[in-house]
Order: C-alpha cells, then structure tokens, then sequence
C-alpha cells in the first residue's frame, strides 16, 4: 500500500458525488473547468483532500450542483 491509500477517506460522499460530476473528463481538464490547481483536484478525487469554502463553492457553481448535494447534506443535486 502507499502512503496515500494508508491515509483514511476524509469524506467518502464528498469523492464519490465529485467523481459523479467529473464525468467521462481527465483531472487535467476537470480542474482547469473548475479552476483549482490538477494536484489539488487529484487530492479531492482520490478522497484525501477536502475543499476549503472558497473551492467547494466554486466546484459546485462550475458543475451546476449545490455544495450541500457535494458534501452529503442533500441528494438534490441542483443548486
């Protein structure tokens, strides 16, 4: 195992629901749409990484989706 795969899941639905939103796109692309930096975005993919504010708001603007749907308080996408 590597050291990130030893690192615990910091929000599992936070991953799963963002992984949903980035579609069939590669990180590369995915993070330049949402504007945050390609390791960034990989960190919050692989689930060892959570967004500050500042990122989720801009995550779920970009993606058409509310921040509560991203983060697990609602399963409404929409914002």
């Amino acid at each position: 195992m590597t050291k990130n795969e030893d690192k615990k899941k910091e929000l599992p639905i936070f991953q799963e629901r963002l992984n949903a939103v980035k579609g069939d796109l590669t990180i590369d692309r995915f993070a330049r749409k949402v504007g945050v930096a390609r390791a960034t975005m990989g960190g919050y993919l692989a689930g060892t990484r959570l967004p500050k504010a500042d990122h989720l708001k801009q995550i779920a603007e970009k993606c058409g989706v509310s921040a509560d749907y991203l983060i697990g308080l609602s399963d409404a996408k929409g914002t």
